[in-house]
């Protein structure tokens, strides 16, 4: 066959509309890769999804505002961890040649401004090789998506409740994310769905690392409320390897792949990859609440890459359990990190030597035997230290651990005024049986009852049951237990008084008991529905546990009451 005909890109079927449950992965033996680029748009159907979009906002293509979100977790210039630039701005001359004169290209900062010199948006965005102008001489803007915040009214029972989002990404009438394909030494890959975490503003996302907000959560909160309007993955030369984004291990696999739908783009490219797509914690949790478009289509070949090198399971763990020590993880980030030093040079000598001897010992896993032994050693003596750390705090220093903020862990829509009112008739008869059991000298009654410990106590506190009510909140008495360490509260209904009377909640407390941290002891995670009632000389809070998210607990239920002596 003739050169020619085999240079071009493979041609998946066509289609006369465009699909929002369609990918299409197509591939191509040359070096144009802006071909290759327009290729795929024109397969995929984006010039019909971006005219849907102009027709439903009522606009002219010069009105529509265009954001191009892509990956910058980059440290050289033109590094194959981040979004190739030419393609980026071919893009944009392309959306210019259609009458798209309106487009940006942005992203919020990843926080490695703690370690590193010029990593503002703007600045890092010219030293990995952005030139603010196209080929074609069309100007563009690279936007801080820190800035100019406006309330994006995620869900108040998820991870983002509260939490705004730059105006850039929340008006844009089409938003694009154009991810890189690569491997993740923790999440096995990084695609369009974990570009997501830099639309967040560097604020948020230092602090919701800091209390250990999974990633899982914030993509799934963003896909929710703020999803891209299409995708496209950068394919074209791959980065893969064991040490994922940690090092440059460029790969040509000559491929770009389309969807409108993020998660179906993510499930061609990591099955491109010949890795199972639930692998990543970080689109497994999306691919069980959000799921796949119903009767999807995929036009193009799954085979995987010839050569792909994925991150071997057993390291994928210890990198995992080695983050499991938060404060180690936030100090260590950059020590292994391949890094340009004259385009970002370290704020810290120590981190700058530091780093010097460790990419020097530690690179190349995959060429390396032993350096990939070593890799698993550093990884699990940390994990140990960081467990035993941990141990020692819950049971002799709780003032220093974290405190933890996690979504509600449900969908409050699936229950109604009637299942939080069972809750009481689930309680009753186990508050009867607790009330006839014979107390010890001190006071407690308990008893065994299905695997499970019953006990009832109380306490007589000498203050005027008014005061103390005014003061102390019924609906807070779950959170206010001790061992308590974070979770989520959501109200549900409130009385004409506009006092709650149903309550959805997530709990996580310590290891019960303490020490059994030292035998891999769960902490507790459970979610829960409340019934709270109010009388003139009581109130009173039911709750029943109806489900963990860890499976450390089958029965958290129970009774709170505050009621006037006599």
């Amino acid at each position: 066959m003739p050169s020619k005909k085999r240079n071009k890109p493979r041609r998946a079927a066509r289609t006369r509309a465009w699909k929002a449950d369609r990918v299409v992965i197509v591939e191509t033996q040359s070096q144009d890769k802006r071909s290759l680029l327009r290729e795929t748009l024109h397969q995929s159907g984006f010039w019909l999804r971006l005219k849907e979009r102009t027709q439903q906002a009522v606009l002219r293509a010069d009105q529509l505002r265009i954001l191009i979100k892509p990956d910058m977790e980059t440290f050289d210039l033109n590094s194959p961890t981040g979004t190739d630039i030419e393609l980026v701005e071919h893009l944009i001359d392309l959306l210019h040649n259609e009458g798209y004169t309106h487009v940006a290209v942005g992203s919020a900062a990843d926080g490695w401004d703690r370690w590193l010199e010029n990593r503002d948006v703007r600045v890092l965005a010219e030293l990995a090789g952005y030139h603010y102008i196209t080929p074609c001489q069309r100007p563009y803007d690279f936007l801080d998506l820190s800035e100019e915040l406006v309330p994006a009214e995620f869900s108040r029972e998820g991870a983002l409740s509260g939490r705004s989002l730059a105006s850039a990404w929340v008006d844009a009438h089409f938003r694009i994310n154009f991810a890189k394909n690569k491997t993740h030494e923790e999440f096995c890959f990084a695609l369009a769905l974990q570009n997501l975490l830099s639309v967040l503003p560097k604020a948020d996302q230092e602090y919701l690392a800091l209390i250990r907000v999974h990633p899982a959560d914030l993509c799934l909160e963003i896909l929710r409320k703020c999803p891209p309007h299409f995708n496209l993955i950068d394919a074209f030369t791959s980065n893969h390897g064991s040490a994922g984004t940690r090092e440059p291990h460029p790969f040509e696999t000559r491929t770009l792949i389309a969807s409108a739908d993020t998660l179906l783009a993510d499930w061609a490219a990591s099955l491109k990859m010949g890795i199972d797509p639930y692998a990543s914690p970080v689109n497994a949790r999306s691919l069980q609440e959000v799921g796949l478009p119903k009767d999807y289509e995929i036009a193009g070949s799954l085979s995987p890459y010839p050569g792909w090198i994925n991150v071997p399971p057993l390291l994928v763990h210890s990198v995992r359990q080695r983050n499991e020590w938060a404060g180690f993880a936030r100090i260590a980030t950059p020590w292994m990190q391949t890094i340009n030093r004259e385009l970002f040079p370290f704020k810290s000598v120590l981190d700058d030597q530091l780093n010097a001897f460790l990419t020097e010992y530690l690179s190349h896993p995959d060429s390396n035997f032993a350096v990939y032994s070593a890799l698993m050693a550093l990884n699990y003596s940390v994990a140990f230290a960081g467990g035993a750390l941990e141990a020692y705090r819950i049971n002799y220093s709780k003032e220093l651990l974290r405190w933890k903020e996690t979504p509600l862990g449900f969908d409050t829509a699936d229950y109604a005024a009637a299942d939080y009112k069972a809750v009481v008739a689930y309680m009753m008869p186990l508050q009867r049986i607790i009330a006839e059991t014979p107390p010890e000298p001190n006071g407690l009654r308990w008893r065994y009852l299905d695997n499970s410990v019953l006990f009832e106590f109380s306490h007589l506190t000498p203050v005027p049951f008014r005061k103390f009510v005014a003061r102390v909140d019924i609906t807070r008495s779950v959170q206010s237990m001790n061992d308590y360490i974070g979770g989520a509260s959501v109200p549900i209904a409130r009385d004409n008084k506009g006092k709650i009377i149903y309550q959805a909640e997530r709990n996580i407390y310590l290891p019960q008991p303490n020490w059994m941290v030292f035998f891999c002891g769960k902490h507790i995670d459970v979610c829960k529905l409340e019934f709270i009632e109010y009388k003139p000389r009581s109130h009173k809070i039911f709750w029943r546990t109806i489900k963990s998210l860890n499976s450390s607990a089958d029965f958290d239920d129970g009774i709170v009451t505050f009621a006037a002596e006599g």
